[in-house]
């Protein structure tokens, strides 16, 4: 529901064009009508409540409370939490991110800074993969 919404904004943005509002309305009606109220009956079935499901998560809270990572040590729920936010922040365009998770190179002075060549750290992929690949067990399990 989460992506629904992001595309429903999307489409929204363009409300603000005189020759766009109609086919805004359109589009948005549309897809109320279809994936929306696909939505609905799905959390009606599951008997959960449409303010939760429109809600959007918080995948650092949602990390603490997964059950397989409790009976191991801090450091390995810490690890995934920091995995996160380190994928998070690459995704993002964080600056932070960037210079933590990468190897940097100077290839230039340029006026006032330098150009820069950034590529992911070793070790820092190997994390996230390890992470990644963890959860995709843990999730088969279940789904099995």
């Amino acid at each position: 529901m989460r992506d629904e919404i992001e595309q429903q904004n999307h489409i929204k943005a363009f409300a603000s064009v005189p020759d766009a509002t109609d086919l805004v309305a359109e589009a948005i009606a549309q897809r109320k009508a279809r994936s929306e109220a696909s939505y609905r009956r799905d959390a009606q079935a599951l008997n959960v409540k449409w303010d939760t499901v429109r809600q959007k998560v918080n995948v650092v809270d949602e990390l603490r409370k997964i059950r397989f990572l409790q009976p191991h040590e801090p450091g390995v729920r810490a690890t995934f939490i920091a995995t996160w936010r380190m994928l998070s922040g690459f995704e993002h365009g964080l600056g932070w991110a960037m210079l933590r998770g990468s190897n940097a190179k100077r290839r230039a002075e340029i006026p006032g800074g330098h150009v820069m060549e950034l590529s992911m750290k070793d070790d820092a992929f190997v994390t996230a993969g390890k992470c990644t690949a963890w959860l995709m067990l843990e999730a088969a399990q279940r789904l099995e």
